[in-house]
């Protein structure tokens, strides 16, 4: 820990983790960092291409984003943990090109930590979910006859 910056590391100090809170659960035996997220992850759908090592864009599907993140399933991609990679995405008509660092992989996706928040990506997916939430909650007021 840096003096004078409790829970914080600056990217100066340390690149792969960021702007990240980092809290300690007390134990008897030792201190456990713990990762704790500043915003909350919402549902996200929508194509993604990930550019890893300067080669092709490969595709993924968005499946959740906070604003210092986003979670991308992924067909058989092999990534390093801690791997510099650019995202390239399509929101609100607009194309955004994103930097970030892989955080975890798994068998089915990939976790990317953002290289600084993006703001503006989070509030339309918070916007996209809440415009679903509303339609969903809406009763119809008289059956429908599909069927002429």
């Amino acid at each position: 820990m840096i003096s004078g910056q409790k829970g914080f590391i600056p990217w100066s100090h340390v690149s792969h983790i960021g702007c990240l809170h980092l809290a300690h659960e007390e134990s008897k035996e030792k201190k456990m960092p713990v990762e704790k997220r500043y915003s909350k992850r919402y549902p996200m759908d929508g194509e993604v291409y990930i550019r890893y090592r300067k080669q092709r864009l490969i595709p993924a599907k968005a499946v959740n984003c906070s604003m210092q993140g986003i979670y991308l399933r992924t067909e058989s991609l092999t990534m390093l943990t801690g791997a510099l990679v650019e995202l390239e995405l399509f929101r609100g008509g607009r194309q955004c090109s994103i930097m970030g660092v892989v955080t975890h992989t798994q068998q089915d996706g990939v976790g990317v930590m953002f290289w600084k928040p993006q703001a503006e990506l989070y509030e339309s997916v918070i916007a996209e979910v809440s415009d679903l939430r509303r339609v969903a909650a809406v009763p119809l007021l008289t059956p429908v006859d599909v069927h002429p």
